[in-house]
């Protein structure tokens, strides 16, 4: 009887080998499009790298251009080039016997700047901390224990 049952729900060998197909099918589908996603990945960060370069090329030749460049104006603004450039225009060194001075009414001058206040006249400092919060955790905790363990105080007596 066993053996007739078996025989019943035996399957076709046709049966079988189209199952076997289809799971081997169902795996290479499945290795394939993990392979497409890998080099998807790749393909993206390899083109990150490229852009990366390109970027790192680009800071460097920036900075190249603004060493050139700062270089030109330390030329341009050197004393020898500055005092040669003001002879071509035609200025001379100043002599202070051929200086003149033009008084403008209402004007006083700048005023002296004051970086610092005069010894002596400074306020006190403040503290930084204030007083509250200098009472350590211990304390706080002790004294809000002892303010719950006290009896309250009648008619404001203690």
């Amino acid at each position: 009887m066993a053996q007739q049952l078996i025989q019943a729900y035996k399957q076709a060998p046709w049966r079988v080998q189209i199952q076997r197909i289809g799971v081997f099918m169902l795996i290479l589908v499945v290795a394939l499009v993990i392979a497409g996603l890998y080099l998807y990945v790749s393909a993206q960060s390899a083109q990150a790298a490229i852009e990366l370069r390109n970027l790192k090329n680009d800071i460097a030749i920036s900075q190249h251009n603004a060493s050139d460049l700062s270089t030109q104006l330390a030329n341009i603004t050197s004393a020898e080039a500055m005092q040669q450039r003001a002879s071509e225009m035609g200025f001379v060194p100043y002599r202070s016997e051929e200086a003149s001075y033009l008084i403008i009414p209402g004007y006083y001058g700048r005023k002296p700047a004051i970086a610092a206040p005069a010894p002596g006249r400074q306020p006190l400092p403040q503290p930084l901390v204030k007083p509250a919060y200098s009472q350590s955790l211990w304390d706080w905790m002790t004294e809000s224990y002892q303010m719950w363990t006290e009896p309250p105080a009648i008619g404001g007596v203690q």
